[in-house]
């Protein structure tokens, strides 16, 4: 029974690292929903996407592209044995092929995840927020006893005299 277990994980497996939903009808739907949610969770480098569908499809479909390159190798365990510049031939490889296949499938991937779908399909309508003009305080508005206007603490200066002695 082990085996039979053993030999669907395996396809599974090359099933996400190959982008093929054969057997799988679902795949590239809960893909979509892992890139949304990342895009999401990490706005920074994605800041107007959920703004609209429209504005979430401006978004470079080589960084969708890159998510799912690292999502792919956290979910198979098929990490880079090391940093990037020093890839194995076998990781750069995977990691091209993955990247292209991925970019051939992005359109139907991002429509069929559920998680864009919720997107609203036009930006709200946003009015200019005007900034709010800060009031200075006039020299006339102020009075000299306020609070605002502490008064000043001033030193004496004693000098010493020789008459006094």
């Amino acid at each position: 029974m082990s085996t039979g277990s053993d030999e669907e994980k395996s396809k599974r497996r090359e099933a996400l690292i190959n982008l093929r939903p054969e057997g799988y009808p679902k795949l590239l739907g809960l893909i979509g929903d892992v890139i949304v949610e990342f895009m999401r969770e990490k706005h920074t480098p994605f800041p107007t996407a959920f703004q609209s569908k429209e504005a979430f499809l401006r978004c470079p479909c080589w960084k969708r592209a890159q998510i799912w390159l690292k999502s792919m190798r956290v979910i198979t365990g098929l990490h880079a044995n090391k940093h990037w510049n020093k890839y194995g031939y076998t990781n750069y490889k995977l990691g091209v092929r993955t990247v292209k296949r991925y970019m051939s499938l992005d359109a139907k991937i991002i429509a069929s995840s559920a998680a864009f779908q919720k997107i609203q399909k036009k930006p709200k309508h946003v009015t200019e927020a005007k900034t709010p003009v800060k009031r200075k305080k006039s020299a006339s508005g102020f009075d000299i006893s306020s609070p605002d206007c502490p008064p000043k603490s001033k030193t004496k200066i004693v000098f010493s005299s020789d008459d006094e002695s």
